[in-house]
Formats: C-alpha cells, structure tokens, sequence
C-alpha cells in the first residue's frame, strides 16, 4: 500500500508541474519536468547503442538526445490523451538519429544495401505470394547464406536510422508507429488526422502478417521492451542472430508500408488479383467442397 501511494504521489507532482508550466512557462518549473524524465533520455540511448560501432561516443548521443527531451518539453500539449512518454521518446530518439546522419559515417554503399534488401524482400512476396524467407534471399542475390548474413550486419543501423525517417505528411517516422501498434498496446492512438490513421492501420495489418518469429521478435522489443541480449535468451539463439531478424523484419516491414502508402497492392493482393492465381484459387475451394461431399 505504501508504494502503491507512493507512484501516486509522484503522479500528481508530475500533473502539478505540467499544469504549473502551462500556466506560467515558469523557467525552474521547466528544469524540474526535465530532470523527472531524463530516464528516457537514458533509455533511448541505452537502445541505440547496442547498435553502434566501439568509434561513436554515446555521450554525443545522450547530448542529442537531451535537445529531443527539451523540445518535448516545451511543446508538450497536456489537454490530449497521450502520455508524456508516449509523446517524448520517439522524438528522443529521432534527435539521436539526426545526430548519428549528421555524422554520415557509415559510407553510401551500405544505405545503397539496405534500399537493396527492402526492396528484393518486397519484390520476392509479390513473386512468391509469401514472404521471403532466408535461402530466397541469397538464392536471388546470388549469394551464399553466409554473405546474406553478414550483408544483414552491415545494413542493421541503416535500417534503424531509416525507419526514422518520415512516411506521412506530419513527418512521423515508422520507429514512433510501430511504438503503437503493437498487440495490446496501451497507448493512446496519438494521430488524429486520417492519413495518420490509416498508416497505423496499414502498420497494424503488415505486423500480423510477418513471419511469426519476425513478428515475436518485434513484440519483445518493442512492447515488452526486451534487448536483443535477452531475446536472444529467451529464444535460445545469438544476439546477433537476434539483430538480423529484427533487420529483416525492419525491412520487410518499411518495404510493405511504403508500397501500401503507395497504392502498390500488398503479396497477398497481387496474388488474389492475378488471373491464374484466382483460378487455382478457385480450385482449390471445389476440391476442398469435393472432400467435405465425399
């Protein structure tokens, strides 16, 4: 009972210091609310640096990341449904990323694989009609798996600053949908313009139809909030086999988004709107009809 009325009172020091600061803009009132959250400037950074190579020092990335903290501070708007948390860490995360490009210190031939990768995994569902497994991959790659995995490797931190980068009119980037689109989520949908919407129905769709481990890992990360240390653990696998699932499934994943914000119809569409496809579709149903009769 005492903790319980402990994170209560917290609480409410926190919604009195909202409240002050909206009222007056008070200056000392403003260092108070971001020394409350500067855990998530932590958080983020503790993320992101699993990622990066020994050269790049996370103190510029925690000084990145304290602007992002600052700003959501003072734009923060305390009359909508949206958690402070929910509202900050995408932003957070999104000055963090803006300083890893402003580095540009990994050469344009990896962002030149990574578009490459996003877009054979896209190509390969339409060609299939499933997603793209692993031996796929290589085989139209022309390439050996081992080559394939270590082609994953190198793009893992292109992909994550790209995901970043934004998709709709506002600028959000997919890291930020993703945070909310998760089975059982409890965020507060932060989008209240259509186009907004329908991109996170469109991320919800494209997530439930990953590949089940792409999708356990993506949930654990980014819902349960595990490190790719601990998922590895969980599923009794390396960590860096963790962060090459996480990449092909970041990349799939953007791949499959951009294209249905495109109006480019999905593997599962394209197999339904193919001609010969719908007819073995057909087929199908009148044999399974014929096993049921008998």
């Amino acid at each position: 009972m005492k903790i319980f009325t402990q994170k209560n009172d917290k609480n409410s020091d926190r919604t009195e210091l909202w409240e002050t600061f909206t009222e007056t803009g008070s200056e000392k009132v403003r260092e108070s609310l971001i020394l409350e959250y500067i855990h998530l400037v932590k958080y983020a950074a503790g993320r992101i640096a699993v990622s990066l190579p020994s050269h790049i020092e996370i103190d510029d990335l925690f000084a990145a990341g304290m602007l992002g903290l600052i700003q959501s501070v003072e734009k923060y708007d305390i009359t909508r449904m949206t958690k402070f948390e929910t509202y900050a860490i995408p932003r957070i995360r999104g000055s963090m990323l803006d300083e890893l490009r402003s580095q540009d210190w990994f050469p344009r031939s990896i962002r030149h694989k990574a578009k490459l990768l996003e877009s054979v995994l896209a190509d390969l569902e339409i060609t299939l009609g499933r997603p793209a497994g692993d031996v796929d991959v290589a085989n139209h790659l022309k390439i050996s798996m081992k080559e394939y995995y270590k082609l994953l490797d190198d793009v893992s931190l292109a992909c994550l600053i790209s995901l970043d980068q934004g998709i709709s009119s506002n600028h959000e980037g997919l890291y930020s949908v993703i945070s909310n689109s998760l089975p059982h989520s409890n965020a507060v949908d932060p989008y209240e313009r259509l186009e907004e919407k329908e991109l996170l129905g469109i991320v919800k769709d494209t997530l439930a139809n990953l590949p089940e481990k792409e999708r356990l890992v993506l949930t654990l990360y980014y819902y349960e909030e595990l490190t790719l240390k601990e998922i590895g653990k969980v599923l009794e696998v390396s960590e860096s086999r963790i962060c090459q699932i996480h990449t092909k499934a970041m990349l799939r994943l953007k791949g499959r988004v951009t294209r249905l914000m495109n109006g480019i119809p999905s593997h599962a569409e394209a197999y339904e709107q193919n001609p010969v496809c719908e007819k073995a579709g057909k087929q199908k149903v009148l044999i399974r009809e014929k096993v049921r009769t008998g």
